[in-house]
């Protein structure tokens, strides 16, 4: 990325920390480097010898923040192509009044994963604005009140370029890993298609070429590098 993000470790741990595909390593001088196949939501910090407690949220130096939002309870509030299209939408509206840069999007049955970086507004008032509009749509066409969305939303900060695309890798193989199809570049609800097709994407998200320029800053150079990066989970969740 043209503004370089620092590195990101988790301290504290002893050990070898790990849950399903979530694996990371202790090093000598005590930090925790975390596995590039890690899901954000999957790390579990230990603390003394047990769970930290629930904290109020601790806000990114880098801006950067992989967010999730699911329904109430569960529920398949994104189920109809409608709803997914109202969440983007809503997403790429509340982008240009918010100021935030959008990395990447999935949006699933019921929940959806976004990568943004804030800019003019913090990250609580952003996601407000944007639960705030998606819940008003869902009442109101479904003829019902109250909670759309379970609890306030995730998120976890997202301090290296190597933690970032990893994120980015992530979200977009979650309907791999769902099963809902054999390769994320055949998912219709997310943004693997601007990254697949640049000159689109990047009149719709600009902000698309600092995850490609990761890779390389010669672009033809990036999308084939991007490419086999998410070939190789592609091929790990199949």
């Amino acid at each position: 990325m043209k503004s370089r993000l620092s590195r990101g470790i988790v301290k504290g741990c002893q050990g070898t920390m790990s849950r399903g595909r979530c694996q990371g390593t202790m090093s000598r001088d005590g930090s925790f480097d975390i596995s590039p196949d890690i899901s954000p939501f999957f790390i579990i910090i230990l603390h003394r010898g047990g769970l930290m407690p629930r904290k109020a949220r601790i806000l990114s130096e880098s801006e950067v923040y992989h967010v999730m939002l699911r329904g109430n309870e569960r529920k398949d509030i994104f189920l109809e192509e409608e709803n997914k299209q109202r969440i983007i939408d809503t997403l790429l509206e509340k982008r240009k009044k918010s100021g935030f840069s959008l990395y990447a999007y999935c949006v699933m049955n019921n929940h959806a994963h976004f990568i943004i970086r804030t800019k003019d507004e913090p990250i609580s008032i952003v996601f407000k604005r944007i639960g705030t509009s998606y819940a008003y749509y869902y009442n109101n066409k479904h003829n019902r009140v109250g909670h759309v969305f379970q609890d306030r939303f995730k998120s976890e900060n997202i301090a290296d370029d190597k933690y970032l695309i990893t994120a980015v890798r992530y979200i977009h193989n979650n309907p791999v890993k769902a099963r809902i199809c054999q390769s994320a570049m055949n998912y219709k609800w997310s943004s693997i298609d601007l990254y697949l097709n640049y000159e689109k994407g990047l009149l719709l998200l600009p902000e698309i070429s600092d995850v490609l320029s990761i890779f390389s800053d010669d672009i033809s150079i990036a999308k084939t590098k991007f490419i086999e990066f998410m070939h190789i989970t592609l091929r790990k969740n199949t």
